[in-house]
């Protein structure tokens, strides 16, 4: 992604959200922790759209 592509984007969104759940999974017989992210921008219409995840 450009730069130019990264600012467009920046602008297009009012405020931004960021969030994490750390979940514990069994990998290898053993029990480990992962951690799911979640980014919300608001748009300027005031409507939550998810911008990535995971």
């Amino acid at each position: 992604m450009k730069y130019a592509d990264i600012q467009q984007t920046i602008g297009a969104y009012l405020s931004y959200y960021m969030d994490g759940t750390v979940f514990e999974v069994r990998e290898n017989s053993n029990v480990v922790n992962e951690t799911i992210y979640i980014v919300v921008g608001v748009n300027r219409d005031g409507k939550k759209e998810v911008l990535s995840c995971g």
